[in-house]
Formats: C-alpha cells, sequence, structure tokens
C-alpha cells in the first residue's frame, strides 16, 4: 500500500540523517528528553521500515549497521537472481522460487508423516519471501520444524537484528543439506558461517524463503486432554478449554499458577512437543 504521506513527514526536523548510498538506505538518528530515537528507510519508500527509542548509543549505532547490512545483503542477492536469470554464471548456484521451495518442503512433510494433512503457503513480498506451514493436532511443532525449517534460506540474529543467507546441497531426492552459511560474527553476531561439502550427486541452490513458519491449531478434544494432564502432572485444576468466535483456546486464569506461571503456560509448552 502507497504511504499516505512523504518520507519528510516521518522525519523529526532536528534528526541527523546517516546515509548508504551503497545500501540505498538511510537511518536518521534525534533525541527527545535525553531518549535516544532512530528510523530507518530504504529505496524510494516514504514510510519507515523501523522507529524504535535506543537505551544507548552504541546499541543505536549497531542497530543502523544491521540495517545497512541487510539491505546490502538483500542487494546483492537480488543482483545475483538477475544475473542468473540471464545465463551469467554469478555464483554457480541455482535460485529456487519461493513456490518450488514450497514444493520441497510439502514433499518432504508428507515423507516424514504419512497421513498428516499440512497446509504449505508461500508469500513473497518486499525484502524476502516466507512459507507457512499449518496442520491440526499431529505431530508435535518440534517434530514438524525439524523437518519444514532445513528449507529456510535465512537466518536471523536477534543479537545484533541481522538477516545472513544460506546456500545448500539439494538431493535428487529432495532433501538438502547446508552447503553455504554468511553466518553473523563477522559482524559481532552469534551465528558461524562455513562452508560444507555435498553429495556427488546434488547441485547447489538458493532456496526461494528466507524463513518457514510452522503453526499448529489444536482441537478441542486434544487440548482438554493436554490440560488435564498438566492439571495432574502439577496437582492443579484444569484450565478451561473455550470454543468461540476466535477458535478453540483455553481460558487465561492468572489465579490458577505453577510456581509463578498461569497454568496454560505449561500446557502450550507441552503442546510443543507432544504428538496427538
Amino acid at each position: 500500500m502507497k504511504a499516505m504521506f512523504p518520507r519528510e513527514y516521518y522525519i523529526p526536523k532536528d534528526a541527523v540523517a546517516i546515509e548508504d548510498k551503497d545500501a540505498d538506505g538511510v537511518v536518521c538518528h534525534y533525541e527527545r528528553n535525553g531518549v535516544l530515537y532512530a528510523m530507518a528507510f530504504h529505496g524510494k519508500k516514504a514510510a519507515p521500515d523501523w522507529h524504535f527509542r535506543f537505551s544507548s548509543a552504541k546499541s543505536r549505532d549497531d542497530k543502523t549497521a544491521g540495517h545497512f547490512a541487510n539491505l546490502k545483503g538483500h542487494k546483492k542477492m537480488m543482483a545475483e537472481r538477475k544475473a542468473e536469470r540471464k545465463n551469467v554464471p554469478a555464483s554457480g548456484k541455482d535460485w529456487l522460487s519461493c513456490a518450488e521451495t514450497a514444493s520441497l518442503v510439502r514433499a518432504a512433510l508428507k515423507q516424514s508423516f504419512p497421513g498428516v494433512k499440512f497446509s504449505v503457503r508461500s508469500d513473497t513480498y518486499s525484502m524476502g519471501a516466507s512459507i507457512d506451514v499449518r496442520w491440526t493436532d499431529g505431530p508435535s511443532s518440534k517434530a514438524v520444524e525439524k523437518v519444514a525449517k532445513q528449507f529456510e534460506g535465512a537466518d536471523f540474529d536477534g543479537m545484533i537484528d541481522l538477516k545472513s543467507y544460506n546456500d545448500h546441497w539439494l538431493s535428487p531426492d529432495g532433501t538438502v543439506r547446508l552447503a553455504h552459511a554468511d553466518g553473523t560474527v563477522g559482524s559481532l553476531g552469534v551465528i558461524p558461517g562455513g562452508e560444507w561439502k555435498g553429495p556427488a550427486d546434488a547441485r547447489k541452490v538458493h532456496l526461494g524463503a528466507d524463513y518457514v513458519f510452522c503453526n499448529r491449531d489444536l482441537s478441542a478434544g486434544f487440548l482438554r486432554l493436554l490440560a488435564a494432564k498438566v492439571g495432574k502432572k502439577y496437582g492443579v485444576p484444569a484450565p478451561e478449554v473455550v470454543e468461540d468466535k476466535h477458535g478453540t483456546h483455553l481460558k487465561e486464569d492468572y489465579t490458577n499458577l505453577v510456581g509463578d506461571r498461569p497454568v496454560t503456560d505449561f500446557v502450550h509448552w507441552m503442546a510443543q512437543e507432544t504428538n496427538a
């Protein structure tokens, strides 16, 4: 959706603009009542990509550097895609679309969990793409994530708010293994990078989805079973399961606690690891 106001509308008049032409981005720093703020933009976009306050100048500078690094990484990836579409050997790897990657995820889930119905949808947007996986009851979230998240083409380092990119070896049977990871250690992050050899019959690819999100829906019957197990385990009343216009969910009761945590938290944690 096109922004209702020009970029100048969002930027305080006393802000200091920090521009990185290689990244095609700008971050505006300003201060209010002793509190540090920054807002970031890229390309010709009018509305801010983000607008945060910071506890220190260092955290603001790190966020600014991370913004430019993300933009440069995306710019490099798009240039490689464009070059390879023109049959220019820019990187020696094949680029898969988000839809093609979703097909691989679908096949891997079918192989790992026969008989379970999964919804696998791809979504592309400015600066990235993702795949959403959804299912009801069936295998646990952890079990599905172990299979589906192998097909992520990027990592995100929350310590420095930086996206990094990965390449994979794709075998004829549709399985993948990591071939290259940019990592974030060189940018003061915590994700290690590296290069790994692949099988002789595999080809090097960049998967078309940055991230794969796994969302498990729980039926009322299975949720009641989990609630009863948690109640029995901790000697507390089982939380009530509610079915209304918002779907099936647990009724929050902040007087029903295990230690200092609502018992509903323990039901959600058990659901992450329990197969239906």
